[in-house]
């Protein structure tokens, strides 16, 4: 897939991912400039500890 195909304005989650930034850090699409590294690995690292909780909770549902 060629990247420049690729952009925000025409993600097709774009309303979620808006969303998911303002309900959890108060930021805006505008705050992940690439200059900004901090808050880029802030929300990545967010992303990751729900993602594992949510998978690690789903295995031990299983269990009973």
């Amino acid at each position: 897939m060629d990247p420049s195909l690729h952009h925000f304005v025409t993600y097709r989650y774009r309303k979620d991912l808006e969303e998911y930034l303002q309900v959890n850090f108060g930021f805006s699409y505008m705050d992940l400039r690439h200059d900004d590294k901090y808050i880029m690995q802030l929300v990545n690292m967010k992303y990751h500890t729900d993602l594992e909780k949510r998978v690690n909770d789903e295995r031990l549902s299983g269990r009973e």
